[in-house]
């Protein structure tokens, strides 16, 4: 038996029948799960392992480490949705026209002049 990680639901089969002429077939589930040898040689396991929807795993410590690596990477997954979120948030702006910047930010060109810039403008056409 091999222990392999699978993150979809996976059928092998070598081809044999029950007595109903169904095929007979080793289902994976999602996570962890034992399989029989036999599924290494198949083409669709191969494939599965090449499109990594599955992970042969060699030991009870390896199979350890594959979790803590896919519990940081789901984490990192989490900041990264949070983070473009924000960027979200800060580029739509307000709702009244004027753009929303952060202090570390200058306003866009296209941002209306503030009062006091207007009424100099004023001043020096009189």
């Amino acid at each position: 038996m091999i222990k392999v990680l699978a993150n979809k639901v996976l059928a092998f089969s070598q081809g044999e029948k029950d007595s109903k002429g169904n095929l007979i077939r080793e289902k994976t589930k999602v996570g962890f799960c034992e399989l029989p040898d036999w599924v290494q040689e198949d083409l669709y396991f191969k494939a599965a392992v090449r499109d990594k929807s599955i992970l042969a795993v060699g030991s009870s410590s390896e199979s350890e480490t594959v979790l803590k690596e896919m519990e940081k990477l789901e984490a990192l997954r989490s900041e990264i949705a949070a983070l473009e979120e924000k960027r979200d948030l800060m580029a739509k702006g307000d709702g009244s026209g004027n753009i929303l910047v952060s202090e570390d930010q200058t306003p866009q060109a296209d941002a209306p002049p503030s009062d006091s810039t207007a009424e100099k403008t004023t001043k020096s056409k009189k």
